[in-house]
């Protein structure tokens, strides 16, 4: 609860926040970091905010401008989801809603 409350006071300040994980510690094991797009959530994030955290505020804060959007000329990879995320985001937690994911232009998988 603490965590939660300073993760609202980060985000009405106007803090950079950015999607991150500390995937492959006991509670939090690879596969499961779609979780933090619920938390974030629920932590008073809309649904796109939570996106765009994980995708082009991740590339800025890391420095890879040549990431993190859909546009001429940049790496992208993409997750086609069965359902809208803005509605539900934890369709992203069951691999069973991901239909398609393309990284650096080639389906790598195909449901």
């Amino acid at each position: 609860e603490a965590h939660k409350q300073s993760f609202k006071k980060a985000l009405q300040a106007g803090v950079t926040i950015a999607f991150g994980t500390d995937c492959g510690t006991p509670r939090n094991t690879p596969g499961r970091n779609a979780l933090e797009f619920e938390l974030m959530v629920e932590a008073g994030m809309t649904p796109l905010q939570a996106l765009t955290a994980a995708t082009s505020t991740a590339a800025k804060v890391c420095d890879r401008p040549e990431i993190g959007s859909l546009a001429a000329g940049k790496l992208a990879d993409v997750t086609i989801v069965q359902g809208n995320v803005f509605d539900d985001v934890r369709l992203l937690q069951d691999q069973n809603n991901i239909s398609y994911v393309i990284k650096g232009g080639a389906v790598v998988v195909k449901r």
